[in-house]
C-alpha cells in the first residue's frame, strides 16, 4: 500500500510496518520483473522527453557521458568525488535542468505518465498524514480550497541541496540544483513561493524567527549583563 509516507508493508500477521522509500524500488522491480532504471527509463523518463537522464549510472558510464557530470563541491567548496548509492530511487537520478524542468511541467500538463485525476490526489492532503503532505509531495501554502503550491527537497552528503517547487494554478515553477551549500536550495525554494503566491511557507516563516528571535535573546541578555555591572558598580 503506497502513502504519502512511503510504502506500508502487510506482513503475513496482518500487522503494518512502515518502509522506507527504498522499498518502493524493490517493489517495482519484483511486479515488472524489471530493473528500476529499466523501468523508469521506458515509464516515466522517456514520455516525459527527458531524454537526458537515467538511474542507471553503468550505462551513463559505458556511454562515456561521465564527462558531462557536473562536478560536486563540499560545504568548504572544494571538489568532492562522484558517489553511487544502492538506494537509486531516493538518490541516484542523473539529471540536467532542462529535463527537470520538463518534469516540472508534467504537473500542470496533460502527460502520458499520469491521469489528472492522480495528480489532483497527489497534490493534496492525504489521510493518515500531516496536512502539509500529499503522496509524496510538500503542501507548502494552499492557493485555493483544494489546490496548493507543492513540491519536494532533498539533499545528500557532502553538501548537495535540490528543490523542486510548482504552482499547478499556473503552470510556474522553479528547480534547483546546488552543489556545496545543503541548505541553500530549500531556502531560494522557500523565497520563490512566497514570490510567487505572496504566502509564506512555515519553513520560511521558523527561518525568519530564528533570524530574528537570536539576535534579540543576544540584545536582552547584553541588557540584563550592562544593568548586572551597573548596579555592582554602585
Amino acid at each position: 500500500m503506497v502513502t504519502a509516507w512511503g510504502v506500508m508493508k502487510l506482513v503475513e500477521e496482518g500487522t503494518i510496518a512502515l518502509d522506507k522509500p527504498a522499498n518502493l524500488q524493490l517493489l517495482i522491480e519484483e511486479v515488472t520483473q524489471q530493473s528500476f532504471s529499466d523501468y523508469m527509463a521506458k515509464a516515466i523518463l522517456e514520455p516525459l522527453g527527458m531524454r537526458e537522464s537515467s538511474f542507471d549510472w553503468e550505462a551513463i558510464a559505458a556511454s562515456g557521458r561521465t564527462d558531462k557530470l557536473a562536478t560536486s563541491f563540499d560545504e568548504k567548496l572544494q571538489p568532492s568525488p562522484h558517489r553511487q548509492y544502492t538506494a537509486k530511487a531516493a538518490a541516484s537520478l542523473y539529471a540536467t535542468p532542462q529535463d527537470m524542468a520538463r518534469f516540472v511541467q508534467a504537473y500542470s500538463q496533460k502527460n502520458l505518465v499520469l491521469k489528472q485525476e492522480t495528480l489532483k490526489q497527489m497534490m493534496n492532503p492525504q489521510p493518515g498524514a500531516h496536512q502539509d503532505w500529499g503522496l509524496g509531495h510538500t503542501l507548502y501554502v494552499a492557493n485555493g480550497a483544494d489546490q496548493y503550491t507543492v513540491g519536494h527537497d532533498g539533499g545528500n552528503l557532502p553538501a548537495l541541496g535540490h528543490t523542486v517547487r510548482v504552482n499547478p494554478a499556473t503552470g510556474n515553477g522553479i528547480v534547483l540544483l546546488i552543489s556545496g551549500n545543503l541548505e541553500l536550495a530549500s531556502q531560494l525554494g522557500d523565497d520563490w513561493v512566497y514570490w510567487e503566491t505572496g504566502k509564506l511557507p512555515m519553513n520560511a516563516k521558523l527561518r525568519i524567527l530564528g533570524s530574528r528571535l537570536v539576535p534579540a535573546l543576544v540584545g536582552i541578555g547584553l541588557g540584563v549583563l550592562a544593568i548586572a555591572i551597573r548596579a555592582f558598580m554602585k
